[in-house]
């Protein structure tokens, strides 16, 4: 997710030119779903990837396409079980890996991982794509995005779900992610990888199984030579390196109220450190447009995998 940045969010629109994305063959996902990888540019010169799911309005509908954004270490992995259920309605989803993420280049530089940076990158693809309009869903750090993204670009965004995020960041929960951020796999095989993510990861998803905790592995872990390995640059945690228990946090209210001009929901998992439930309500009380799903027996993040969540989702998307 990352703390939110105050220095680096850009002017209007950025300086962003459009650049058509680049677009491969149809393939499958982890499950099964159809989708086309696609590569895009950034303004300082990294290729970046993502997915693209479905085409879109297969229904006659008019729907926005879903432009999807990860977590602050996390890929278009997170959002397969999503994209499964929404490209069978009609859906189309754009799902895109943040600079350093996936299979998107690595930047040159730590400084080089900001929110404004990754901003500029999102207004890229939007433009190259040739989008006026797009529903969104960020996870965490890609909450933090779109909430930048409706100060740079008002009215983009008709409806928006953000997956455990808020203008007000909880600083345990971020301590929390940038503990785990420098800790390494080594030698570890999937078996012991997935038995220590769930004993290190127990307090935050008590109910998941073992099928559970190996799902969230693979979708954490890409697979190297039959061993999981990290998906991300660890230098991606450079802005984490100097919290502690005193750092004061920014807060994101004035983009949030922009943000919130149209349609929010608002994904928390009860168990959540990064987006407490005062800060929640506070979301509900300042503006009317904003609803709230709870996740039972999730923390931070929701996995985004359960019938309920999906289905809260899908409706909201649907709403006219």
């Amino acid at each position: 997710m990352g703390q939110p940045a105050t220095d680096r969010t850009g002017a209007a629109d950025g300086g962003t030119s459009p650049q058509a994305a680049q677009f491969g063959a149809p393939e499958a996902d982890e499950l099964g779903t159809i989708y086309r990888r696609f590569t895009w540019p950034s303004a300082d010169g990294l290729t970046l990837a993502g997915r693209d799911y479905g085409a879109g309005g297969s229904d006659g509908s008019a729907r926005p396409p879903l432009l999807c954004l990860p977590g602050l270490t996390r890929t278009c992995r997170d959002f397969a079980p999503l994209a499964a259920r929404l490209t069978a309605a009609g859906h189309r989803l754009i799902v895109a890996n943040l600079r350093g993420r996936g299979e998107s280049e690595r930047a040159p530089e730590p400084s080089h991982y900001n929110l404004g940076s990754e901003t500029d990158d999102v207004l890229r693809l939007v433009d190259g794509l040739g989008f006026k309009a797009i529903d969104a869903i960020g996870t965490s750090r890609g909450g933090l995005i779109l909430m930048i993204l409706a100060m740079r670009r008002p009215g983009l965004t008709a409806r928006v779900v953000l997956n455990d995020i808020g203008p007000r960041i909880g600083l345990g929960g971020l301590l929390r992610i940038a503990r785990t951020i420098g800790i390494q796999l080594g030698e570890l095989d999937w078996p012991a990888a997935i038995a220590s993510l769930a004993m290190s990861q127990a307090d935050m998803f008590p109910d998941l199984d073992e099928r559970g905790w190996e799902r969230y592995a693979r979708r954490l872990w890409r697979d190297v030579g039959g061993r999981p390995a990290q998906d991300f640059d660890p230098a991606i945690g450079h802005e984490l390196a100097t919290l502690t228990q005193e750092t004061r946090l920014p807060e994101l209210w004035e983009a949030f109220a922009v943000l919130a001009e149209r349609p929010v929901l608002l994904v928390r998992g009860v168990l959540s450190e990064v987006l407490t439930e005062t800060t929640a309500a506070e979301m509900l009380r300042r503006h009317a447009t904003v609803e709230l799903a709870e996740v039972p027996g999730e923390g931070h993040a929701p996995l985004l995998e359960d019938e309920a969540t999906l289905q809260r989702i899908a409706q909201f998307l649907d709403r006219a």
